[in-house]
């Protein structure tokens, strides 16, 4: 999983790059014509425009929607699932770290376990589907894909 996890975010930091180096806020749609972004109250730029053939409507809606801003947030959602996988298994190797885990009642042990198992396994998953969208790129392995990814 380790591996996955560098993978992942090595992927994210591309992500990243690239969206920060696009032109500015402010992507939207003039009609359905012409892309538009803001780089500053009184600058705007076309990114794209529609040249009559069919589907640009659609190409233009979906660029869009996948603007600097939004890729940003989606990658910074991506990175929080890192965190939050990275807080199970500590959470886990405590559990599993001693017969009797500092501050747990003996008789609740076995369920602090299976919460933690659960937990790291779950965001396994999670990161798993969500890193599933880079099996394209050279690096990808196989027995990384999820039972769960389509």
């Amino acid at each position: 999983m380790d591996d996955l996890i560098v993978f992942f975010a090595a992927r994210l930091d591309e992500i990243e790059q690239a969206a920060r180096a696009a032109a500015g806020p402010g992507w939207h749609l003039e009609g359905l014509t012409c892309l538009v972004f803001t780089r500053a109250p009184d600058v705007r730029g076309i990114a794209w425009c529609d040249n009559g053939r069919d589907g640009d409507a659609a190409n233009a809606a979906h660029i869009a929607a996948n603007d600097p801003a939004s890729v940003l947030a989606d990658v910074a959602a991506d990175r929080a699932l890192i965190a939050i996988l990275q807080v199970a298994q500590e959470f886990s190797d405590q559990m599993f770290a001693s017969a009797n885990p500092e501050g747990i009642a003996s008789g609740e042990v076995l369920g602090h376990r299976m919460r933690a198992a659960t937990q790291v396994l779950t965001m396994e998953n999670v990161i798993k589907v969500r890193a599933a969208r880079f099996s394209a790129h050279p690096q990808w392995r196989p027995e990384w894909r999820s039972a769960w990814a389509s």
